[in-house]
C-alpha cells in the first residue's frame, strides 16, 4: 500500500494537485456483497445496455451531473449502432465515479477536448492515451524513482494501445524475472 499512496503522490505532485474535489463519503461505497466488483459492474452494465449486448453509453457532461444522457451531441459512439443511453453512474461504485469525475475534469485541464461535454463514455472502458511518462532505465525498465517499481504499459507511457501494452507487459515481466535469478 505504501508503494501504491507514493506513487499517487508523486503522480499528483507531477500533475499538480486537483482543482476540483468531487464529495465522496465511505458510507456511500457499495457494500461487499461477497462478489467480484467486476463482475457487477460488468452485470450491471449489461442491464444498463437492455439485457441484448448493447454497449451503455453517455455524453460527459451528463456523467458529470449524474443524470441519463437522453441524446448524443456532437460525438457519436465508436461502437456502432449496438448502444443504449444509459448513466454509468448506477453502473460503477461512487468512490469510481467520483474518481472518474475528478479525473476527467483534471484531464480536461491538460488535455484539450477530453472533457467535452458531448464526448462520450463508453460501458466501463476508457479509449485514450496516457499523456505522462513515468521515467524509466532504458536497460533495466526499473523506474528511475523508486526501485521494484516496472512501469509499464499505456497507463505508464509506454504504449498506445491493447497490443503494445501488453508487449510492454512481457519485457518489463521478463526484466522483473531475470533480476530475481
Amino acid at each position: 500500500m505504501n508503494l501504491y499512496n507514493t506513487f499517487i503522490q508523486d503522480t499528483e505532485s507531477m500533475l499538480g494537485a486537483p482543482k476540483q474535489k468531487w464529495a465522496y463519503a465511505e458510507r456511500d461505497a457499495w457494500n461487499d456483497l461477497g462478489e467480484s466488483e467486476l463482475v457487477l459492474m460488468r452485470d450491471a452494465a449489461f442491464e444498463l445496455g437492455g439485457g441484448s449486448y448493447h454497449a451503455p453509453v453517455q455524453r460527459v457532461e451528463d456523467f458529470l451531473k449524474g443524470v441519463k444522457s437522453q441524446q448524443l451531441g456532437e460525438v457519436t459512439p465508436t461502437i456502432g449502432p449496438a448502444y443504449t443511453l444509459s448513466d454509468l453512474n448506477t453502473a460503477l461504485p461512487r468512490e469510481v465515479c467520483l474518481s472518474m469525475k475528478q479525473a476527467i475534469t483534471e484531464m480536461g485541464r491538460k488535455l484539450r477536448g477530453f472533457d467535452h461535454p458531448d464526448a462520450v463514455l463508453t460501458g466501463v472502458e476508457t479509449r485514450s492515451s496516457s499523456p505522462v511518462r513515468i521515467m524509466r532505465n532504458s536497460e533495466t525498465l526499473e523506474s528511475v524513482g523508486m526501485r521494484g517499481l516496472y512501469p509499464c504499459g499505456e497507463g505508464a507511457g509506454y504504449a498506445g494501445g491493447i497490443i503494445s501494452a501488453a508487449v510492454d507487459g512481457i519485457k518489463c515481466a521478463e526484466m522483473v524475472i531475470q533480476k530475481s535469478k
